[in-house]
């Protein structure tokens, strides 16, 4: 579960602590400002950890066939992610194609660029392949005019790796519910050879709104047309001579 979002303000440096129990298997994730006092730790996720029981036997891959598919390629994909107020940075843009539906999205990723930092580990499940699992969902559901809303996962009721390590190349997304505020759907991630890495059960992703679109942004719009020049008639000009009408001189009270 993902219960807060993590925040920077400006030139802002947090200190992360990953928090792991061995007697309940449980794992938080907790932060705070740089050299913030013990009480300013704050909880963003919490979750559980269990090995496979039966990890060598790796489920068989069931996706629906896409019907129909819409192709779209990468500077669409994150054009459509800006659009909705979320400016990924160049490492995180592993997207190279989509293929979708209505409920089915195929996505072909990139490996992801750089290492892992201070830590000599390598990732059981690389956190942009997850990411990037996602992004084509800003291409299914396009904005409303004055609107800019991303749906942004709060919880995972599954993540199953069977491959750890391995290098994803592709994901399979489908959805299995939707309603105005939520998303739930399934994830598949794949290697290059086709083999299944990791499978992700019930991703809830819930809709945040940057700008809500405002009736008078829904109903009137300003548009600006080009027309050809008109000439206007010249206006009759009274000569000093003439006198104006008695009822014009004087203020009508």
């Amino acid at each position: 579960d993902i219960t807060k979002a993590m925040t920077f303000g400006d030139d802002e440096t947090r200190e992360l602590s990953t928090r792991y129990f061995a007697h309940t298997n449980s794992v938080e994730i907790w932060s705070r400002r740089r050299f913030a006092s013990d009480g300013d730790w704050l909880l963003h996720a919490r979750g559980s950890l269990e090995p496979l029981r039966d990890a060598s036997e790796v489920p068989e891959r069931k996706i629906p066939r896409i019907e129909r598919p819409i192709l779209s390629e990468a500077a669409e994909i994150y054009m459509a992610a800006e659009r909705a107020g979320l400016d990924y940075g160049p490492r995180f843009r592993v997207v190279r194609a989509t293929r979708r539906d209505e409920t089915i999205g195929e996505s072909v990723l990139a490996v992801p660029d750089g290492g892992t930092g201070a830590y000599a580990d390598s990732h059981v499940l690389h956190p942009i392949s997850l990411d990037a699992s996602l992004h084509g969902l800003f291409l299914a559901r396009p904005q409303r005019d004055g609107e800019r809303k991303a749906h942004l996962p709060i919880r995972f009721r599954h993540i199953r790796v069977w491959k750890p390590g391995a290098k994803i190349t592709q994901s399979v997304t489908e959805l299995q519910r939707e309603t105005d505020r939520f998303k739930t759907l399934s994830i598949c991630l794949t290697d290059e050879q086709g083999d299944i890495v990791a499978t992700v059960e019930a991703a809830v992703l819930r809709s945040v709104h940057l700008v809500k679109p405002f009736m008078i942004e829904r109903t009137f719009r300003e548009q600006h047309l080009a027309v050809a020049p008109v000439v206007l008639p010249d206006a009759p000009i009274a000569s000093p001579d003439e006198a104006l009408p008695a009822e014009t001189s004087q203020l009508q009270l």
